[in-house]
């Protein structure tokens, strides 16, 4: 990840005049022609819309988890916690979901066979990535 220093000069309008930034953002610092688009669509996933927080954060945390991303896996599971969902709700959404309403549930199901879908037109198989932390074991910084 890249501070505000390392920061190539079109990364550097991303970062606040303290020099702080998301991990996102110093992640993406590495390739400043994607910062625009990748944050305006995180803009728009998680401004106001008709959607809660929570059912967002099923569906991310179930993509992420089906397309193997471990950093997102970690990321989303911190911030479902957040949005109120508990450990065994995530802890299912990296496998069968469990502790989801029917909702909820149908949801991860429209999740998986997307994802599905776009793993095999990828020809990559599904990983596993799933967070082994628990919000009583995370660091409180």
């Amino acid at each position: 990840m890249i501070d505000a220093r390392q920061a190539p000069l079109l990364a550097r309008p991303y970062y606040g005049n303290d020099g702080s930034a998301s991990p996102l953002t110093r992640a993406l610092a590495q390739v400043p022609e994607l910062l625009d688009v990748t944050l305006a669509f995180v803009g728009r996933v998680y401004g106001e819309t008709s959607i809660d927080l929570r059912t967002k954060e099923i569906a991310i945390l179930r993509v992420s988890a089906r397309s193997g991303c471990r950093y997102c896996v970690d990321t989303h599971t911190v911030a479902a916690w957040d949005a109120g969902l508990g450990i065994e709700e995530t802890a299912g959404l990296c496998a069968t979901p469990r502790g989801l309403s029917d909702r909820e549930a149908a949801l991860g199901g429209v999740v998986r066979r997307a994802v599905r879908r776009a793993l095999t037109r990828s020809r990559r198989p599904p990983l596993t990535a799933c967070a082994s932390t628990s919000p009583s074991t995370r660091s409180s910084s």
